[in-house]
């Protein structure tokens, strides 16, 4: 994995990546509306299937597809991605790592110039794959809790003798060890919100230095169970405050997303559907399989708020040129 930034050319200006930092900027031209011709980035749900299942599970393998697709049908999508000139892919599922061939999907997209976020539970990775995982911009693991106790009870497994917690703490132990670029992400719920100091103490000890947290959304499995889950803001704020004051070596990003996220983000579904979640309806909304189409197809106004999306990508690191 390089890191060079990757630059794409828009005709109001361009977007720049900083894969380091994992970061989007964009240069705009003074008056122009920056509507992004194709994603930023993506996600691609590659599989449904999951050793665990967790209460707030936005993939949700419930209500996906029960598709299973071929390894050629994949590295079509991959060259759908790559064509489109996406900048960025997070590939997740379910557990992407039930695919044999994930490796060889990710240096598709890679050789066509795509940073790949790989979101994997830790469950598969050994000695023997970690290498693997290098040519990945980074690598993404959630834990969501301080204690065994309380992670398992948000992540538990399907696996009779399955343990989520001690399965991704050994997974980051190695990820650590073999220097992959990590960043592990928290799902903050009203269980977990009062352990954010506690995590960050057990993340520090690990050797973890980028950490993101999230508000739970309405979305996949937390839909039916959110004003249960609704997190505190007050709670999470001084938390978060004093774990960075605590760890200040430490990337303790902290996201609220309570508002503004209907169908700005742009899915690709086990069975290769190009889609968005619209949380106002309760459910994900199709455009058509991107193994019969381009995405430029479903990439419009109607199907997504492309100024939202923008927005979720580039933020305020914009520069008027």
């Amino acid at each position: 994995m390089t890191n060079k930034d990757l630059i794409r050319d828009e005709i109001w200006g361009r977007v720049i990546y900083n894969r380091q930092n994992d970061e989007f900027s964009a240069e705009v031209m003074n008056g122009d509306q920056p509507l992004p011709s194709s994603p930023i980035g993506i996600g691609w749900v590659i599989v449904g299937g999951c050793n665990l299942k967790c209460i707030h599970c936005y993939g949700n393998v419930e209500e996906l597809p029960s598709v299973v697709l071929s390894t050629n049908e994949c590295l079509t999508i991959a060259e759908r991605i790559i064509e489109a000139r996406v900048m960025r892919v997070v590939i997740s599922g379910g557990e992407p790592l039930l695919r044999d061939d994930i490796f060889s999907i990710v240096q598709k997209l890679v050789d066509g110039g795509v940073s790949v976020v790989l979101g994997t539970n830790g469950s598969f990775i050994e000695q023997e794959n970690v290498e693997s995982l290098r040519v990945c911009t980074r690598v993404e693991i959630s834990l969501d809790a301080a204690t065994s106790e309380l992670n398992n009870r948000i992540r538990p497994s399907r696996q009779r003798r399955g343990n989520a917690w001690q399965e991704t703490l050994q997974a980051i132990k190695l990820y650590v060890k073999h220097n992959i670029n990590l960043r592990v992400l928290t799902a903050l719920n009203v269980w977990n919100q009062s352990q954010i100091v506690e995590m960050s103490a057990v993340l520090n000890d690990l050797g973890v230095r980028d950490w993101a947290l999230s508000w739970t959304i309405p979305a996949g499995r937390a839909r039916s169970i959110y004003q249960q889950l609704r997190p505190e803001q007050d709670v999470i704020n001084e938390g978060v405050q004093k774990a960075r004051r605590a760890y200040p070596s430490m990337s303790i990003r902290y996201s609220y997303r309570e508002s503004d996220f209907n169908r700005f983000y742009c899915l690709i579904l086990p069975d290769g559907q190009i889609a968005t979640e619209d949380v106002s309806l309760g459910t994900k909304i199709t455009f058509g399989s991107l193994l019969e189409q381009p995405i430029a197809t479903a990439w419009n106004c109607n199907n997504y708020n492309l100024p939202h999306h923008f927005e979720k990508w580039v933020g305020g690191r914009l520069r008027k040129i």
